[in-house]
């Protein structure tokens, strides 16, 4: 399984990482850098590489923020 981060404005794909929480720490990076509004028109997907399974959006926008707030948080302390 492959987590990719990705630009909605622009369908770019930004970022592809083995795990989830290496997606989320750079989500968590652009979000200290750049506020909020750095994430806004981001999403991290789920792609199944088996092919067995579709892939599927995990979170976008402010919901992916509050994911990294969630998961994350309490290690940033």
């Amino acid at each position: 399984m492959a987590f990719e981060l990705t630009e909605l404005s622009t369908g770019n794909v930004v970022g592809v990482y083995s795990t989830q929480d290496a997606a989320l720490r750079d989500v968590r990076e652009a979000i200290l850098h750049g506020g909020l509004a750095a994430v806004a028109t981001l999403a991290l997907a789920v792609d199944d590489s088996t092919g067995s399974s579709d892939g599927s959006i995990i979170a976008e926008g402010d919901a992916l923020a509050a994911l990294v707030q969630h998961t994350q948080g309490s290690a940033a302390a």
